[in-house]
C-alpha cells in the first residue's frame, strides 16, 4: 500500500516537482530507504513539513533505523547512522524553476529505479 501511494505521488507532477540526487540514486541504500527518502524529500522540502513531528535530521539512530524497517541492534544502527548522514549531505532545496530545467532527472529516476521498487 505504501509503495502505491509513492508511485502515485511521484507520478503527480504538480504535487511533486523534485530532482534526485545522484548520490541517492546511485547509492547503495536499500530500495525501501530509497522510498523513505523520497517522502521525507517532499514533506520537509516540498510541502515544508516536518516527517511525523520530526524533520529526519533530528531523528535519532535508533528511529531512523525504525523507520527504515530493522531492529535498533547494532546493523540497524549501523544503517541509520549511514542513511542519516546521506541524506544530510542531499538536502539540497530546489525551487521550481530549477525543478523545470531538470526534468530530465524525473525521468532517470522512473527509468532507473521503477523497476526496483
Amino acid at each position: 500500500m505504501a509503495k502505491r501511494k509513492f508511485w502515485e505521488a511521484l507520478n503527480d507532477k504538480e504535487d511533486f516537482f523534485v530532482q534526485m540526487p545522484y548520490t541517492i540514486l546511485d547509492s547503495t541504500l536499500s530500495n525501501e530507504a530509497k522510498v523513505l527518502f523520497m517522502h521525507l524529500w517532499k514533506d520537509a522540502f516540498i510541502n515544508n513539513k516536518k516527517h511525523e513531528g520530526k524533520h529526519y535530521s533530528d531523528m535519532t539512530q535508533v528511529e531512523m533505523a525504525k523507520k527504515l524497517g530493522y531492529k535498533a541492534t547494532g546493523f540497524g544502527i549501523r544503517e541509520a547512522r549511514r542513511s542519516i548522514k546521506e541524506l544530510n549531505q542531499c538536502a539540497v532545496v530546489l525551487t521550481k524553476k530549477q525543478y523545470k530545467k531538470n526534468t530530465h532527472f524525473y525521468h532517470y529516476f522512473l527509468a532507473k529505479h521503477r523497476w526496483q521498487i
